[in-house]
């Protein structure tokens, strides 16, 4: 009778889906072992041209980490696929906070921008922070990692929604459980806009317009001032930035005076075909009065009916 129910048992076993044993949750990450598992992977990850590892690829990996972290004084070691869950976390938070209105004060996130731009970001301008200053969230951050780890290991993996990254919840929760709200994040400056560093020339329409006559007394004035200037100086290639300013200055007004002049010509020609126009109309309007007039009098007047006399005759 036990070995049937030995029996039994053993069947109802076999039928059920063979499920891992759950293991011990793993060590955390820590920021050294973070950096050696960038650098290892960065190394085969450009050797193969941004291409994706295989299994054996990333034991390799973690034998690289293990050994940086040996010679550094620490003993652990992590999995290749520890090592792979690691980097994909890594991956998913940068993309989080990339997203984000304001500059990310997250330790990794400069390594993280340089492994995924190339060695010249365009911000590599900021300094990385200095870990030890690093949000107590990044700890907790780090902690849920590793616990997720082990899930990973021990049951198929699930996709992970795509919409967690952009909502409020997801970015709350990143940001350090929903108590620290964003305290861990600095505002970015307002670009300052460089001041223009020429006039800008008005294309408002005059408000008036001005004789040709004293348009040409202007610039014979204009003309009798620049002969009256010194000629300039020669400059030497290497000149100061006084005599450079001085030419650039020199060349903008007389670019200035030659639109002027354009303008005024321009303006003084819009107003004589005025004037013709309106003095060919007179003269139609005159032309056609006197034609009617002449037509007029050369018109013969009626002749007047006579008047029939009546009882004329002897009648």
């Amino acid at each position: 009778m036990a070995q049937e129910a030995a029996s039994a048992a053993a069947g109802e076993e076999g039928a059920l889906p063979q499920r891992r044993r759950k293991s011990a949750p793993g060590q955390p990450w820590a920021h050294m072992e973070t950096m050696h598992l960038l650098d290892a992977y960065e190394e085969r990850w450009t050797r193969l041209r941004r291409g994706q590892l295989k299994a054996q690829q990333w034991e390799e990996v973690a034998a690289d980490v293990a050994a940086r972290c040996a010679a550094s004084g620490a003993a652990l070691r992590k999995t290749g696929t520890q090592c792979r869950h690691k980097l994909e976390k890594l991956r998913k938070r940068y993309r989080i906070e990339g997203a984000r209105p304001v500059t990310s004060l997250w330790p990794y996130f400069r390594r993280m921008e340089r492994l995924e731009r190339g060695p010249l970001p365009v911000s590599s301008a900021f300094p990385p922070p200095p870990p030890a200053a690093s949000p107590p969230a990044a700890a907790s951050d780090d902690d849920d990692d590793d616990e997720e780890d082990d899930e990973e290991e021990e049951e198929v993996e699930e996709p992970i929604p795509r919409n967690n990254t952009r909502s409020i919840n997801g970015i709350l929760r990143d940001s350090g459980g929903g108590g620290g709200g964003f305290s861990g994040f600095a505002p970015r400056p307002p670009p300052q806009q460089p001041p223009p560093s020429f006039a800008m020339l008005s294309t408002a329409p005059p408000r008036k317009r001005v004789p040709y006559e004293a348009f040409q007394a202007k610039v014979a004035m204009a003309d009798k001032v620049k002969e009256e200037e010194p000629p300039p100086v020669a400059t030497r290639p290497g000149g100061g930035t006084n005599e450079q300013l001085s030419a650039v200055l020199r060349d903008f007004g007389q670019g200035i005076m030659r639109l002027e002049r354009r303008r005024m010509e321009m303006q003084w020609e819009i107003d004589r075909g005025w004037k013709e126009t309106e003095a060919r109309h007179n003269r139609m309007l005159l032309d056609a009065q006197r034609h009617l007039h002449e037509a007029l009098a050369a018109t013969p007047p009626p002749l007047k009916k006579a008047r029939r006399e009546h009882g004329g005759d002897g009648s």
